[in-house]
């Protein structure tokens, strides 16, 4: 039984050579290239590009049935326009949702990344209090 087991052992060092098996080699990596401009005036520094943005005016129609202006950059997020409600004393309820012809204001989102308030200039947001939904 003792050549049994010798045999069983003999198995298993088979298993571990195909483990030494060398991994294949990953495809070539693509060459990438970038077109840079030969005047470097239109390339934006960071700080340029920062302070590339338009002014939004919204009309903000609140919960209360009240309405108020206010100006905006158009870097300005979702959440500052909430905080700006709330630091204001403009309205002061529960957690807010910003709306625009009907979609949703997501709050880490700028109003860069909503092109048609951009475009228009600003535009009448709904402001809803959650809670009172």
């Amino acid at each position: 039984m003792s050549s049994h087991e010798s045999s069983g052992s003999g198995s298993d060092s088979g298993d571990s050579s195909s483990e030494d098996e060398a991994p294949k080699a990953a495809p070539p990596l693509k060459k990438l290239s970038f077109v840079i401009p030969k005047n470097n005036e239109s390339i934006l520094t960071h700080e340029q590009e920062a302070n590339n943005y338009v002014s939004v005016d919204l009309h903000l129609a609140l919960p209360n049935g009240s309405s108020k202006k206010l100006t905006f950059s158009s870097g300005d997020t979702v959440q500052n326009v909430k905080k700006k409600l709330y630091d204001d004393d403009i309205y002061r309820g529960g957690q807010l949702t910003l709306t625009y012809e009907g979609k949703v204001l997501l709050d880490p989102m700028a109003f860069v990344d909503y092109p048609e308030i951009v475009k228009n200039g600003g535009g009448t947001i709904q402001v809803q209090d959650a809670a009172k939904k």
